[in-house]
């Protein structure tokens, strides 16, 4: 960033309570895009999780029929990799198993909202459920790695 646009981000106001800065007369950018001022680390994962949550309580409650199944799943798969824990052997193995598949059934349920968005954040969202993805992964092995030492 130069120095006139580190200038202008710091004289431009904060996010009003819609989430777009004051920076002209129409509240944003001239081509209607939202600017919100640059964090460091610690703030912006702070302030994306009072968004996140403020977001939330606005809309979590509101689900579709088909979508109250794969909430439904969620606890419940929960509960079963817990059992899962308790259990040895085929039981533990099928259990992971329907664990697994409720899991993948609740994510493909809700990545049609991904033909709403437009590509940037799109390609977010994709980078973000990649990245989940690969942190279960690496998870599994270092939480597998330590059971194994214990034993």
């Amino acid at each position: 960033m130069s120095e006139d646009e580190t200038k202008l981000s710091e004289n431009e106001s904060a996010p009003t309570a819609t989430g777009s800065a004051e920076s002209g007369s129409n509240g944003g950018s001239a081509d209607g895009a939202i600017k919100v001022e640059r964090l460091g680390f610690g703030a912006n994962v702070s302030e994306a999780a009072k968004h996140i949550k403020k977001s939330v309580d606005a809309q979590g409650g509101k689900l579709r029929a088909s979508d109250k199944l794969s909430a439904f799943l969620v606890p419940c798969t929960s509960v079963g990799l817990m059992a899962a824990v308790l259990c040895a052997g085929w039981a533990r193995m099928a259990i992971s198993i329907i664990c697994l598949a409720s899991l993948f059934y609740y994510i493909l349920g809700r990545i049609g909202i991904m033909r709403t968005l437009n590509e940037r954040q799109a390609a977010l969202v994709w980078h973000i459920l990649l990245g989940t993805f690969l942190l279960g992964i690496v998870f599994s092995f270092v939480y597998l790695e330590i059971v194994n030492r214990v034993r």
